[in-house]
C-alpha cells in the first residue's frame, strides 16, 4: 500500500497532509519495501492540544478583564494592565499557532520570531518609553534567532537546509537594524554591528559550506 513519504525526511508521514510536517517538501508516493523511519499520526493528540489551548485562552482572558479591573478602580497611578494586555495577546497567539498540526516547525520558528518583534514594539508603546525595542529589543532578538537557528541546524543536521528560508529573514532584520542604526533611530552601534555580522557569518557560513545544496534550496524556496 503507497504511504505519504517526504525524500528530503527519509520519513513516512501517517497524518492526513500534502507536506511534510518538519521541513515543508510536497510528499510522495511510497511503498513498504522501502525503509524509511516512521511518524505517527498526532490528529487526536493535536485535537487534545487545541482544547486545552482554548481552555488557557478562556483563562488568560478571564484573568486581563480582572487585571483591567483592578487597575482600574485600585490602582489608577499607572497604565501596568496594558503591559499585562499585550503580554497575554502574545501568548494566546502564541499557544493558538504553536498547535496548528498542519504548519512545519520552520514556520513556526519564523512566525514566532516575526510575533516576538511585534511583541516588543507594542510594550514599547505601551510603557511610554519609545525607541527600546529598536535600541535593544531587534538586535537582541537578532541574537536570540541566530543562536536557534545555529543550534538548530547542529541538531537536525540532515534538514539544515530548511533552515534558510529563516536565516534571510533573519539578514533581512540584520540591513534593518543597521539601516536604523545609520539613520539615528537605533543607538547602540555595538550591538547592532554585533548582531548584523553574526547574521552575515552565520549565512555565509552556510552557503560556503553548502554550496550547491544550499543554491538550490533557495531557488526551490523563492521559485528561481
Amino acid at each position: 500500500m503507497d504511504k505519504n513519504y517526504c525524500k528530503t525526511c527519509n520519513m513516512i508521514i501517517a497524518d492526513k497532509t500534502d507536506v511534510c510536517l518538519f521541513c515543508g517538501r510536497v510528499l510522495t508516493k511510497g511503498d513498504d519495501e522501502n525503509p524509511v523511519n516512521m511518524y505517527p499520526a498526532i490528529y487526536q493528540r493535536t485535537r487534545m492540544a487545541k482544547r486545552i489551548v482554548w481552555i488557557a485562552t478562556f483563562v488568560l482572558i478571564f484573568v486581563q478583564v480582572l487585571l483591567f479591573l483592578f487597575n482600574y478602580y485600585l490602582d489608577r497611578k499607572g497604565i501596568w494592565s496594558y503591559i499585562t494586555g499585550v503580554s497575554i495577546l502574545y501568548t494566546i497567539i502564541l499557544l493558538h499557532y504553536m498547535v496548528l498540526w498542519k504548519r512545519n516547525y520552520i514556520r513556526k520558528l519564523f512566525m514566532v520570531a516575526f510575533y516576538s518583534i511585534l511583541l516588543l514594539l507594542a510594550l514599547d508603546g505601551v510603557t511610554g518609553f519609545p525607541g527600546w525595542s529598536v535600541r535593544y529589543g531587534l538586535p537582541c532578538s537578532i541574537f536570540a534567532l541566530d543562536g536557534i537557528l545555529f543550534i538548530g541546524m547542529l541538531v537536525d543536521r540532515a534538514n539544515w537546509t530548511s533552515y534558510l528560508l529563516v536565516q534571510v529573514f533573519a539578514l533581512i532584520l540584520g540591513v534593518v537594524n543597521l539601516v536604523l542604526y545609520l539613520c539615528g533611530v537605533a543607538g547602540s552601534a555595538l550591538l547592532v554591528w554585533l548582531a548584523f555580522l553574526l547574521t552575515i557569518l552565520l549565512f555565509g557560513g552556510s552557503m560556503l559550506v553548502g554550496a550547491r545544496k544550499a543554491e538550490s534550496e533557495l531557488r526551490r524556496r523563492f521559485y528561481i
